[in-house]
């Protein structure tokens, strides 16, 4: 009878607060203003790392989505006065997040707002690196995913799309981003 009983109630649970964490490849496309960035659209490796509040089942409040990657360039000309160069780029979003929750799977899209930052960082060797280029941008992301559960407090994260334009110069480029790793949920609440 307990058994029974108990399966509506756990259906009905959600978890208050969620941490993920992943790898990350984002298609960068740098636009034709940012010449120093050669080639300007290419292909980023890094993580992503993001922290939710859940007020409601099918609510989530990303407080925080930070993503960053890296990847080589050729904007140095040769011969180089550096050991090596290297573009980074980041992202940190924040915004709402829909779900559909299941017991086996949770469905979420989003719109989310927040800067990106675009760095050519060069190594000077001795473990020295310094900042040739540094560019802060608006950021927009629309996109969505799929969340397995595994266990009780653990999913895994199939994956996670967004499209993420960004202003720089007064025109917007287009960015690609995918994640996948395992999330991470604490204190479950029942369904008002």
């Amino acid at each position: 009878m307990l058994l029974v009983a108990a399966v509506p109630a756990y259906a009905q649970e959600f978890p208050r607060w969620e941490a993920f964490g992943g790898f990350s490849y984002a298609k960068v496309n740098l636009g034709p203003q940012a010449g120093l960035f050669v080639p300007t659209n290419r292909n980023y490796y890094g993580i992503d790392l993001v922290f939710n509040f859940n007020p409601y089942k099918n609510i989530r409040l990303l407080l925080i989505d930070f993503a960053v990657q890296q990847g080589g360039t050729n904007a140095c000309p040769s011969p180089c006065p550096f050991k090596s160069i290297s573009v980074l780029t980041s992202q940190s979003l924040f915004g709402p997040q829909f779900t559909v929750r299941r017991r086996k799977a949770t469905i979420f899209g989003n719109g989310l707002v927040g800067v990106t930052n675009t760095r050519l960082v060069a190594a000077l060797g001795g473990g020295l690196f310094d900042d040739l280029v540094r560019r802060t941008n608006l950021a927009l992301a629309f996109g969505g995913g799929l969340d397995v559960n595994w266990k009780r407090r653990i999913a895994i994260r199939l994956f996670q799309a967004d499209y993420i334009p960004t202003r720089l110069a007064d025109t917007w480029e287009k960015h690609y981003s995918v994640s996948t790793g395992v999330v991470f949920k604490f204190d479950y609440r029942i369904r008002r």
